[in-house]
């Protein structure tokens, strides 16, 4: 199964129309689409152009220049597109959980240096 991505023209020009942002490329793997404003790709990919008006469009959305690339992402393993979405949630959902615990310890520690603070000036 390849992967193809390509952008979306009619999102830009309802983005400049509308003064909004929303996601212009296409990420089509299988059936499945996904949506973004930035892609890395990592490995090997081609461009590619289906010609003028007599050839089909590459795509069933119309597309006629995509971007082909292997269907797994090579970074010394082979993970699906959906394997690296789920790895980095995983990534965020571990970094917020740190954060969090990061912000209690901090409040912890004033908490008791306001205390001592709070002692030391009923001894004066």
């Amino acid at each position: 199964m390849k992967t193809y991505i390509h952008v979306n023209q009619h999102k830009i020009r309802s983005n400049i129309k509308n003064g909004t942002s929303k996601a212009i490329i296409t990420v089509k793997q299988g059936k499945k689409n996904t949506y973004c404003n930035e892609v890395e790709i990592i490995g090997p990919s081609r461009i590619v152009y289906c010609g003028n008006g007599d050839e089909k469009p590459l795509l069933s959305c119309g597309a006629r220049v995509v971007i082909e690339i292997a269907a797994h992402l090579h970074e010394n393993n082979d993970r699906t597109l959906q394997q690296e979405y789920d790895l980095i949630q995983q990534k965020k959902s571990n970094l917020s959980r740190r954060l969090r615990d990061f912000v209690i310890m901090l409040v912890e520690t004033e908490q008791l240096a306001n205390e001592e603070n709070k002692k030391e000036s009923d001894k004066a």
